[in-house]
């Protein structure tokens, strides 16, 4: 495990209901950046490519923390 000595929340994160989300609920600019005390042993991954995101283009998008179920999640 990596120990971590801070972290920065995206200023506009919020949580909203919405009526045409799956669940009722959505979160929004749900993105933070995690400072390790030490270097990761992994290869960085790529965030952007050699050009921008484009209607239509198919995306993944990954994360941690708490699932449609309210389950936590983990990163391995």
């Amino acid at each position: 495990s990596l120990a971590a000595s801070g972290f920065a929340v995206h200023p506009s994160y919020s949580l909203r209901s919405e009526e045409n989300l799956p669940g009722g609920i959505g979160f929004f600019n749900d993105v933070a950046i995690v400072r390790l005390n030490s270097d990761a042993a992994i290869a960085p991954i790529p965030l952007l490519f050699s050009r921008p995101t484009q209607a239509g283009d198919i995306i993944s998008i990954f994360g941690f923390g708490l699932d449609e179920n309210d389950d936590r999640g983990r990163l391995e």
